[in-house]
C-alpha cells in the first residue's frame, strides 16, 4: 500500500550558476570593503580624533562636534558596504543550499518523470468502454513517489521515488502485450539500472502468446535500491525469443535503453 511521498522542496528561482557568481562577487567585495574600512577609513576616522583631542582646548564646540559627526558618518557608511555584501553573500549561500536540498530530493528528475508520464498518457486507448494501455509498459508507480508544488497545487511523479542505499523498494507497473504479431512469443522485463548503468534486478512481466486483444496488466514488484548515491532510470525490455530465459539475457547483455525509460531512483544517503 502507499507509504506516503517523498516531498520536493519548491525550486530555487535562480540557477546554480547565478547564485555562484553572484556569492563570489559578494564576497569580493566583501573583502575589499573590510579592507578599505579597516585600513584606510578608520584609521583615518582614528587619526583625526587623535588630532581633535591634541587640540581640544583650542577647538570650538562646534567644531568638536562637525569633526566627531563626520567621522561616525564616514566610519558607518564606509562599514555599510561589507556588511550588506556579507548579508547578500549569505543570501546565495541559502539559496545555494536549498538548491542543494531541492536537487537531493529530486527536484531535477522531475521533469524527465513528466515528460514520461506525458507520452504515456497519449499511448492510452479505449477498448470496450475501458481505458487500457496500447502497447507495451505503462504506468510505473512507486510506493512513495515524489511531490513536487507547481503553482500553488501538489504535483505527483508516481514513476519516481527517493530512497537510501539498499534500502527495499515497492511498486507496481502496467503493460499491454503487443498485438500486431498476435501468435509470437512475446516478452516484457522490468530492469532497474545499476551503478554501471546495466539492467539489473530483472523483474519478468510477460512470456507468452498476447492474442489479437490482449489486456492490461497490473504487476507489483519488490527491488533493493542501488548501493551508491546516484539517478537510476527504471527501463523495459521487449523482445520475442522461444524462453523467458533468453529474453533476460539479451536485456542484461546491453546498457539500459534511454526511450525505454519508465521512471527514476534516486538515491542519497
Amino acid at each position: 500500500g502507499r507509504e506516503g511521498f517523498c516531498d520536493v522542496p519548491p525550486m530555487p528561482e535562480r540557477p546554480a550558476e547565478e547564485l555562484l557568481r553572484q556569492r563570489e562577487l559578494a564576497r569580493v567585495k566583501r573583502l575589499v570593503g573590510a579592507v578599505r574600512f579597516l585600513f584606510e577609513d578608520l584609521l583615518q576616522g582614528v587619526l583625526q580624533l587623535l588630532f581633535l583631542v591634541s587640540r581640544w582646548d583650542h577647538v570650538s564646540l562646534f567644531d568638536r562636534c562637525q569633526v566627531g559627526g563626520s567621522v561616525a558618518a564616514g566610519l558607518t557608511v564606509s562599514f555599510l558596504g561589507p556588511l550588506l555584501e556579507h548579508r547578500k553573500h549569505a543570501a546565495s549561500s541559502r539559496q545555494l543550499l536549498e538548491l542543494q536540498k531541492w536537487e537531493e530530493a529530486g527536484g531535477a528528475v522531475v521533469p524527465k518523470l513528466q515528460e514520461i508520464l506525458v507520452a504515456e498518457g497519449q499511448k492510452y486507448v479505449e477498448v470496450d468502454g475501458l481505458r487500457v494501455f496500447g502497447d507495451g509498459v505503462g504506468q510505473l508507480t512507486f510506493d512513495k513517489p515524489l511531490r513536487s508544488q507547481v503553482g500553488g497545487s501538489a504535483q505527483i511523479s508516481y514513476n519516481g521515488t527517493v530512497a537510501k542505499p539498499g534500502v527495499e523498494l515497492r511498486g507496481t507497473v502496467s503493460f499491454a502485450p503487443q498485438k500486431c504479431f498476435a501468435t509470437c512469443i512475446t516478452q516484457y522485463i522490468l530492469g532497474f539500472a545499476d551503478e554501471a548503468g546495466n539492467p539489473s534486478q530483472l523483474q519478468p512481466l510477460f512470456d507468452g502468446q498476447p492474442g489479437h486483444n490482449p489486456r492490461t496488466i497490473t504487476q507489483q514488484f519488490v527491488i533493493a535500491a542501488p548501493k551508491q548515491p546516484g539517478e537510476y532510470p527504471v527501463a523495459f525490455h521487449f523482445d520475442m525469443m522461444y524462453t523467458m530465459e533468453d529474453a533476460m539475457d539479451n536485456f542484461r547483455n546491453r546498457k539500459v535503453d534511454p526511450t525505454r525509460v519508465v521512471g527514476y531512483i534516486i538515491v542519497r544517503d
